[in-house]
């Protein structure tokens, strides 16, 4: 879940993963550990081991401020790396936790050893890269505060609730199946709705006129919804029925269509699984503003011209 009013909002809602460290007789493994008590590969932290291996040991469970390593006696903990993992990409978590781990770890540990020497040549004194510091420091509140307040409002029940609200039991959206001829000018588009009067084949005419990359498929453009399209386009097409095609000249920010319809129908409504996403994102945007709106309400805030002057505000609008 991810959009783009602040980059604070890069993280909103990204789960904290915890991560265990066991030694084995054979070294230091490590395995990830959720809140219900499951890796981070889905596998119970115990589990039935397939016919003819031996059964391995559950990892042993550890607390967030367990020591993995020290620098110069700096501690690096489990909290850390939970941290770092959480933060790297999904292509990166997908794969072994036995490899990635260890690798993350070492970088860790590289990363406390540069923070030694900047800490020793006073670079955190510099006002810019104090002013750096702030802002880092300041994002990482923005993002707990987001994650305290918007993450219980998105649970999967809460959306599976607005899914019922809005899609479930409800008719599906009319659909027509089109094809369309596009010039550059309204002249072009009416000599080629005189030639389909006098009998010329649509897709024929299709494929010889129109500009539109899709002109060698005859025109077809499928399936689609009437906000699928813009406006204009969608209204003349929807005004239609199947076997018509457009009297006059239908114009677009592309330029001037011919359309034709060669059939309707109900679509199906749209599964959970399809909307799911836009779904949860709409809902997280909602709730975005809502809470931009309550904070920026509890807050005075003072905006200045190029003079230092006061600028008169109006009520605070969310994302802005």
């Amino acid at each position: 879940m991810r959009f783009p009013t602040s980059a604070a909002l890069a993280v909103l809602l990204a789960s904290t993963v915890s991560l265990a460290y066991a030694q084995t007789a054979t070294g230091q493994t490590a395995t990830g550990q959720t809140a219900t008590g499951q890796t981070a590969t889905g596998q119970a932290a115990a589990v039935q081991a397939p016919a003819g291996q031996t059964a391995q040991p559950a990892p042993q469970q550890v607390k967030p401020d367990t020591v993995l390593a020290t620098v110069n006696g700096q501690k690096i903990t489990e909290r850390d790396l939970a941290i770092a993992y959480s933060n790297l990409s999904d292509t990166v978590k997908q794969q072994p936790q036995g490899q990635v781990l260890p690798q993350l770890l070492t970088e860790l540990i590289n990363e406390k050893a540069i923070d030694i020497a900047a800490v020793k040549d006073g670079i955190e004194n510099n006002p810019d890269v104090r002013a750096e510091m702030n802002a880092a420091s300041n994002q990482v509140l923005q993002n707990a505060l987001l994650r305290q307040d918007i993450g219980p409002l998105l649970t999967e029940d809460k959306i599976k609730a607005a899914y019922t609200a809005q899609y479930a039991n409800k008719p599906g959206e009319v659909e027509v199946h089109a094809e369309h001829i596009l010039v550059k000018t309204q002249p072009e588009a009416q000599a080629i709705i005189d030639q389909l009067n006098k009998g010329a084949d649509f897709a024929t005419l299709a494929k010889a006129k129109s500009t539109d990359p899709n002109a060698t498929d005859g025109g077809d453009l499928g399936w689609f919804k009437k906000g699928d399209m813009v406006e204009s386009f969608s209204n003349a097409a929807f005004a239609l029925k199947p076997g018509q095609f457009s009297q006059t000249p239908v114009q677009s920010p592309y330029g001037w269509h011919v359309i034709k319809v060669l059939a309707t129908r109900v679509a199906p409504p749209e599964t959970y699984e399809q909307v799911h996403d836009a779904l949860a994102q709409s809902m997280e945007q909602d709730a975005l503003r809502a809470e931009l709106t309550k904070l920026r309400s509890a807050t005075k805030v003072v905006v200045f011209d190029q003079n230092g002057k006061p600028v008169p505000q109006t009520a605070p609008v969310a994302g802005q």
